[in-house]
């Protein structure tokens, strides 16, 4: 069995979270050594977490089986096919799940975002600004959703060019399931299709918040196109801020409910786009199709942070005051939280990767 083999099977473990995981990879030095003895890894993850490892290593095989014949492929972190500028984020990922081109070390991505209700405008200029994107190189990452995501993969697609679509489930249970066509065309294409969700997990709401912080992260900057002011789009904004990325807007009419979100990211900063060029100009792609390295950033790893106890926020403190009386399910939590359900998300998903709560099939939560 591989790295990559063990990892896999370790990631499987749902009752395990990414803070847990990440800590007894630490304790143990890799997921093959834990395979082999969960015992290594016993100060992070506990009695149950042990058991629940155990169950998963029976079923290993069967799993590992599985993926080779689904054609996917295993990305760890230590892999030069692993995207760069993703590895250097917060909470990458242990391992992605990739069908189609396995190597994900794009020289120059970037996100295009948007809402799933976009009107003609919003999927024609999507589609054109997509389409210059990958004429010029870049290689055009979003989330598959229906509407600006579905429109950006396309206009990549109609240049002949390379894209990559995240999803907020496992790769067997694509969201929404009308866009498996898409998928097909893309990996055709030379695309990749990745997650970092094993077989069988369907998508949720807490889910796509989940993947849009791996849009973010593995991007040198984030378009959004169009969207109203709630929508989640905003939630990959967020993660581009805190990860240090470019965010830019494309303007609209005034009176178009898909202009808010654009306009006023543009008001607090954002730089507006028209056309590519002003983000090709930014990325320093030069000449056409340059293996060159983008100059604004640096190639070296950017040293990593300590680990801290998390810090949480108001959201943060109140869903933790409301799962002290027990399990609550996520449509709970949105009636006493006093917050919108995409801000719940991504408290959430935040709450579940720095080991504090626990997913529940449901979904429903609880504290660790």
């Amino acid at each position: 069995m591989t790295e990559r083999e063990a990892m896999a099977i370790l990631v499987s473990v749902r009752e395990i979270s990414y803070m847990q995981r990440a800590a007894a990879l630490a304790q143990a030095g890799g997921a093959l050594r834990l395979i082999e003895d969960p015992n290594a890894g016993r100060q992070a993850l506990g009695e149950a977490g042990i058991g629940a490892l155990r169950a998963a290593m029976r079923e290993g095989d069967a799993l590992l089986a599985r993926l080779r014949a689904e054609h996917v492929h295993l990305i760890a972190q230590e892999d030069e096919a692993y995207p760069g500028l993703l590895a250097r984020t917060a909470r990458p990922p242990h391992l992605l799940f990739v069908q189609g081109r396995a190597d994900l070390s794009d020289l120059f991505p970037i996100a295009v975002v948007g809402t799933r209700s976009a009107d003609a405008y919003g999927v024609r200029h999507t589609r054109r600004l997509a389409r210059e994107l990958a004429e010029s190189g870049v290689c055009v990452v979003s989330g598959l959703a229906l509407g600006i995501d579905s429109a950006a993969h396309r206009g990549a697609l109609d240049a002949g060019g390379r894209t990559v679509a995240v999803l907020g489930s496992a790769l067997n249970r694509p969201y929404p399931a009308q866009n498996r066509r898409l998928i097909r065309e893309i990996v055709e294409a030379g695309g990749s299709v990745i997650s970092e969700y094993p077989p069988d997990v369907a998508a949720a709401r807490y889910s796509f918040v989940r993947r849009n912080r791996i849009i973010a992260g593995m991007c040198y900057g984030v378009l959004v196109t169009q969207a109203p002011l709630k929508s989640g789009a905003l939630s990959t904004v967020h993660c581009a801020l805190e990860e240090g990325r470019e965010v830019y807007a494309m303007p609209g009419d005034i009176d178009r409910p898909g202009s808010q979100l654009p306009h006023r990211l543009i008001a607090e900063g954002a730089a507006p786009v028209t056309d590519a060029q002003a983000i090709v100009d930014a990325l320093v792609i030069e000449p056409k199709r340059s293996a060159q390295k983008p100059k604004r950033q640096t190639d070296a790893p950017a040293a990593r942070p300590a680990p801290l106890a998390p810090v949480l926020d108001p959201l943060q403190r109140r869903v933790c005051e409301l799962l002290q009386a027990g399990e609550q399910s996520f449509d709970a939590l949105c009636a006493h939280a006093d917050a919108a359900p995409e801000a719940i998300s991504g408290a959430l998903m935040l709450l579940e990767m720095d080991g504090v709560i626990q997913t529940l099939p449901g979904p429903a939560y609880r504290l660790l």
